[in-house]
C-alpha cells in the first residue's frame, strides 16, 4: 500500500478510536477500516476511468443490479473520496444488511449473488485487483448479516435452505486487538515496538513471530470460509474446517502424477452417496481423513472436499460445470501455490475415484499410491448413506428456532436412478444431466436434488 493510502487508513482508525471506543460498534468499525485498507491497496494503480469501465463490465456479467451497483459505487467512492470511505462504507454495509434481512428471500439472493461473483472465473489478470477488492466488500458485508452484528466471537458460515444465517466460531477472535491497542496508544518508533511486545504478552502471545503466525492462521481460516459460505447449509455444515490450518512450510506435500480431471468429471456416471463419502488414512505423510459431498447450486453440482491433515483442516471446492477450483491458497505464490495445486490434484482424484472410476483411477490403496508419492499410506473408502442428515451445530446456531418444529419430509440429494425395464428418461432429463456433466445409460434417469420440506409446529403438552 502506498504512503498516501496508509495515512488514510491510519486516520480512519484514529477517528474510530476517538469517537467509538467503548461502544458496541467499535470492533466492527475497525474491521471495516481494515477492509478499506485492503480495497485501497488493490485499486491504487487503477485509474478512475478504468475502474468505472471495468467494474461495469464485471457487474454486467454477474447481474443482480441492486447488489452489484451498490458495491460498484463503493469502489468508485474509494477512488474519489478515500478519506470518507470508512464511515460511508460502514453505513452502506449496515443499510444493505438491514434491507437484505427484511426482504423475502433477501438472504438467499445475496448469497446467490456472492457465489455468482466469485465464480466469475473469466475475469482476466487485468481485472484481478478490482475483482479481489470487490470480494473484500462482499465478505465484509457478511459481518452485517449475523444475527448480532456486534458478536466478535462468530462469523457467518452459510445459510440454511430456509434462508436462516448459519454462524461458526471464530477460532482466533482477538487477533486484531493488539494492533488496535497500539494504534489507540499513538506510540511511534521504538516506543511502539516496546509497547507492542507488552501488549502481545498481555494477550498471551509471547512475541511478534507468534503473533504473525496466529494472524496468518486466522487469515487462512477466513479465506477458507469465504470460498465455502455460499455452499454451506444445514446438510453441509460439517464440511467447515474445525481444526485451523497452520501456515507451516515444513509440512511435506503430497506429489501427484500429472492428470487432467476436467473432462472426466464432466462425464460422470455416478453421484456421491446422500451424505457423502469418507476416506480414512493410515501412515500418510500428510492426510488423516477426507470427506466429500456434493451441493446442487445455481444449476451446477459443486464438490466440497474437506481434508483433515497434519497441519489442520482445509476444505476446497470444485464446480463440475465450469471446472473452477477454489482453495484458501488460490491467489498465493511460492509454497502456498504448490499447496493449492497439490490440494486440487488430490481432491479431484478422490472425487473421480468415486464418481467415474476406470482402470487407472480406482477407490483403493494401490491406485492412490500409483498416483502419489505417499507410498506408505493405507486408505479405507466408505460411503455415508441413509436419510439426508442435518449437521449444523445447534448450540452455536441457537438463534434458529428448530426445537419447536418437527420435520415432516426428507430432503433428497440429486442422484442417478435406474428405470424399470422398457422405460427411458425424457429428453429434458438427458439435457439436464448433460448440463451437470452426468452420463446416463439407456435405463437411467436423473432425479434432481431438492431440499424442500415443511415443518409442523409440535403439539406442546
Amino acid at each position: 500500500m502506498n504512503a498516501e493510502n496508509q495515512a488514510v487508513v491510519l486516520r480512519a482508525h484514529k477517528h474510530i478510536d476517538k469517537k467509538y471506543y467503548g461502544t458496541p460498534s467499535y470492533l466492527l468499525r475497525k474491521h471495516v477500516a481494515n477492509t478499506v485498507g485492503s480495497v485501497l491497496e488493490k485499486i491504487e494503480h487503477i485509474s478512475f476511468e478504468d475502474l468505472t469501465l471495468d467494474s461495469f463490465f464485471i457487474c454486467h456479467e454477474v447481474g443482480f443490479l441492486y447488489f452489484s451497483e451498490k458495491y460498484r459505487g463503493a469502489l468508485e467512492f474509494a477512488k474519489v473520496q478515500p478519506e470518507k470511505l470508512a464511515d460511508q462504507l460502514y453505513k452502506m454495509l449496515r443499510d444493505i444488511g438491514r434491507t437484505v434481512k427484511k426482504k423475502p428471500e433477501g438472504i438467499e439472493n445475496f448469497f446467490l449473488f456472492l457465489s455468482l461473483f466469485e465464480e466469475n472465473t473469466t475475469v482476466s489478470e487485468k481485472y484481478r485487483g478490482l475483482y479481489l477488492a470487490y470480494m473484500d466488500l462482499l465478505m465484509e458485508q457478511t459481518e452485517f448479516l449475523k444475527p448480532d452484528i456486534y458478536d466478535k466471537y462468530h462469523i457467518v458460515a452459510g445459510v440454511t435452505t430456509d434462508g436462516d444465517i448459519l454462524i461458526t466460531k471464530d477460532p482466533i477472535p482477538d487477533i486484531d486487538l493488539p494492533v488496535y491497542e497500539l494504534t489507540r496508544s499513538g506510540a511511534m518508533g521504538i516506543k511502539a515496538q516496546i509497547l507492542f511486545e507488552q501488549i502481545l504478552k498481555k494477550h498471551g502471545i509471547k512475541d511478534n513471530k507468534e503473533f504473525e503466525y496466529y494472524n496468518a492462521t486466522s487469515n487462512i481460516f477466513g479465506n477458507n470460509i469465504s470460498l465455502l459460505v455460499s455452499y454451506i447449509n444445514e446438510y453441509t455444515f460439517d464440511m467447515l474446517p474445525q481444526s485451523v490450518y497452520a501456515p507451516d512450510t515444513n509440512i511435506e506435500l503430497i506429489e501427484t502424477v500429472s492428470m487432467d480431471f476436467k473432462e472426466r468429471l464432466q462425464n460422470r456416471y455416478k453421484t456421491l452417496p446422500t451424505n457423502g463419502a469418507v476416506i480414512t488414512f493410515e501412515n500418510s505423510i500428510y492426510l488423516k481423513k477426507v470427506t466429500l459431498k456434493e451441493v446442487f447450486h445455481n444449476n451446477a453440482i459443486h464438490m466440497l472436499c474437506k481434508m483433515e491433515t497434519e497441519a489442520g483442516d482445509v476444505t476446497v471446492r470444485y464446480n463440475t460445470k465450469t471446472g473452477g477450483f477454489f482453495s484458501p491458497f488460490g491467489h498465493s505464490s511460492g509454497y502456498c501455490a504448490d499447496l493449492h495445486l497439490s490440494l486440487k490434484m488430490l481432491s479431484l482424484w478422490f472425487y473421480t475415484a468415486y464418481v467415474c472410476p476406470d482402470e487407472k483411477i480406482m477407490p483403493n490403496t494401490d491406485s492412490y499410491q500409483n498416483f502419489t508419492n505417499d507410498k506408505n499410506a493405507n486408505l479405507t473408502f466408505a460411503s455415508i448413506g441413509g436419510k439426508l442428515r442435518m449437521t449444523f451445530n445447534r448450540n452455536i446456531n441457537n438463534h434458529i428456532d428448530y426445537e419447536h418444529y418437527t420435520e415432516k419430509t426428507v430432503s433428497i440429494a440429486g442422484y442417478i436412478r435406474k428405470l424399470p425395464d422398457g422405460q427411458k428418461a425424457s429428453e429434458e432429463k438427458h439435457k439436464l444431466a448433460r448440463l451437470l456433466g452426468l452420463s446416463l445409460a439407456e435405463n437411467e434417469t436423473y432425479v434432481e436434488p431438492h431440499n424442500r420440506r415443511y415443518w409442523e409446529l409440535k403439539v406442546l403438552n
